[in-house]
């Protein structure tokens, strides 16, 4: 089985199925034959099993296009009776305007939905940004979690410059540069803002193992990733994302200095508490753990909270969390004043 984490009000597994190869979209370069394996293979039944299948093993959250090829296999799986999987709608740029593909997406029951990719690095490399504003409202308006997708990471620091209002980003992440022309500042961004992110290419499209791939962004602090897989792959992509997560959490349990202090508002309107643990493992410093105190009512709080878990505070924007709106209280200061405090000791400690 999988652990899950929050995902705006979602709790979804850190491995989701994605839905390129069940669709044909194998990206294989100048071998174009490969698309049409890909539809050979992945008969429509074929694609359902691979749903069950991943159900079975803990995988809870399908990422795919919102188009009317995936609406017949959601309306096939739902009524099939198998184990129920939160969807993830990917607008789908071919079908316009993008408010109408948005309310598709609402209309066949998707649990989130996020911009293109291809569609918001465009939308921001030609200044086009009212309607991708409108269309991630349109998300919230109706209860949807909303993301923002990107090929270019600066799309997403551009977005949260401006305030774009995203309860998660979805952006490539792999070693091999598909896709992901700057690795580097890619898993710089993951420590900069302050959201869920779901990475996704993180096999360059089969360019790299998933033992590599998956290492590679879940060590970058990706909270999900989002794989397209064949039914035969499932079973060994759990598997290796567990053990990628439990190599990753015993290498942070070997001995070194720590702080731990806590938290609990007083005389303010927000209710909010917690408990922060910070690690020193080697030169940098690792937050370690947030738990949020039972009764705290602050959302921001819980968001931010889950966010932060298991960063290191290199590259990541403690003035820009700082000045995060907290609708009721300071509690995101007193977080921050509290990792800077716990970073000057640490430091001191040597």
């Amino acid at each position: 089985m999988l652990p899950k984490l929050p995902l705006g009000h979602l709790e979804v597994s850190r491995l989701i199925i994605g839905g390129n190869p069940i669709v044909g979209w194998a990206h294989p370069g100048t071998m174009e034959y490969v698309n049409g394996l890909f539809k050979t293979y992945y008969t429509a039944d074929r694609a359902l099993d691979a749903l069950r299948l991943s159900a079975q093993h803990g995988i809870n959250t399908w990422l795919a296009r919102t188009d009317d090829y995936i609406f017949s296999l959601l309306d096939r799986y739902r009524s099939s009776g198998h184990p129920p999987l939160h969807w993830i709608a990917q607008t789908a740029p071919e079908r316009t305007p993008l408010d109408r593909n948005i309310r598709e997406a609402i209309a066949h029951g998707a649990a989130a939905c996020f911009i293109h990719g291809g569609t918001a690095d465009r939308a921001f490399a030609d200044k086009k940004l009212p309607e991708l504003r409108r269309a991630i409202e349109l998300i919230k308006e109706h209860g949807l979690v909303a993301g923002l997708g990107c090929h270019n990471p600066r799309t997403l620091l551009q977005a949260v410059e401006l305030q774009f209002p995203l309860d998660f980003c979805f952006m490539t992440l792999n070693p091999v540069r598909y896709h992901c022309a700057e690795p580097d500042l890619a898993r710089q961004v993951i420590g900069t803002i302050p959201k869920p992110f779901v990475c996704f290419k993180v096999l360059g499209a089969g360019r790299c193992s998933p033992r590599v791939g998956f290492k590679f962004a879940l060590a970058a602090g990706a909270h999900f990733l989002a794989v397209g897989m064949f039914d035969y792959q499932v079973a060994q992509n759990v598997e290796i994302v567990n053990q990628v997560l439990a190599e990753i959490e015993a290498g942070k349990r070997t001995a070194y200095p720590q702080y731990t202090t806590s938290y609990t508002s007083s005389g303010t309107a927000c209710r909010a508490g917690f408990q922060l643990t910070l690690g020193k493992p080697n030169s940098d410093i690792l937050v370690e753990k947030i738990e949020v105190a039972p009764g705290s009512d602050c959302p921001a709080l819980r968001a931010v909270a889950a966010t932060l878990r298991d960063r290191f505070l290199a590259g990541l924007d403690l003035e820009r969390l700082k000045s995060t709106p907290c609708p009721r209280g300071d509690c995101l200061a007193q977080l921050v004043l509290a990792i800077q405090k716990g970073t000057a000791e640490l430091q001191n400690a040597g």
